[in-house]
C-alpha cells in the first residue's frame, strides 16, 4: 500500500540534500535533517519486503549516508537513520556494506552514544548478513574495553551473534 509514492519520495529527499530547500532548513550545513530523518524512516517502510521500491531508493541512500557523515551529531543521526532503512528494505549487498562501514566510524569515536548506535545497527547488519561486519571485528573487540558496563555487554551479544 502506498508504494507508487516512493519514486516521490526519494525525489523529494534528492531535493533536499541538494539544497533545493532554503538555507533557513539547514542545521550545521546539513540540509533540512529532520525532514531527511522523517523521508528516511519513510522510505525505510515503503521498501520493506518490495525490491522494486528498494531499487529506487538504493541510489538516493547511498548519496544521503555519503553527504551526512561530516563528523556532526545531526549527521551521524542521519547516517545511523540511513542505515536502518538499508537494513529495513530489500537487502543490498553492497549498501549494506557501505552501511557497515559507516557504522564502524560510529564504534571508534570517544562517544558512548555514537559507540551505542554503532553496536546496535552493526548487529542488526549481523541479522542480515554477517561477512558485513567481520572486517570490523577488531574495532568492535575494543569496545570490550570500554568503561561502560551496558556498552561492554552489548558488545558481547554482538561478538557472539558474529561467531554464530
Amino acid at each position: 500500500k502506498h508504494k507508487e509514492l516512493t519514486k516521490t519520495l526519494v525525489s523529494i529527499l534528492k531535493q533536499v540534500t541538494e539544497h533545493c530547500l532554503s538555507r533557513d532548513y539547514d542545521y550545521h550545513r546539513i540540509p533540512a535533517p529532520w525532514i531527511q530523518l522523517k523521508l528516511l524512516r519513510i522510505l525505510g517502510y515503503l521498501g520493506d519486503g518490495d525490491k522494486d521500491a528498494s531499487d529506487s531508493i538504493y541510489p538516493i541512500l547511498k548519496d544521503v549516508m555519503k553527504r551526512a557523515d561530516i563528523g556532526i551529531n545531526v549527521g551521524f543521526a542521519i547516517v545511523y537513520e540511513c542505515v536502518r532503512t538499508a537494513i529495513s528494505i530489500y537487502p543490498n549487498p553492497s549498501l549494506l556494506n557501505e552501511a557497515a562501514n559507516s557504522i564502524s566510524r560510529f564504534l571508534s569515536s570517544d562517544s558512548h552514544n555514537l559507540k551505542y548506535l554503532g553496536i546496535n545497527a552493526l548487529a542488526k547488519i549481523v541479522q542480515i548478513d554477517a561477512k558485513h561486519a567481520v572486517k570490523h571485528q577488531l574495532t568492535v573487540i575494543d569496545c570490550l574495553e570500554d568503561p561502560d558496563d551496558t556498552l561492554r555487554r552489548k558488545t558481547l551479544d554482538l561478538l557472539y551473534s558474529m561467531t554464530n
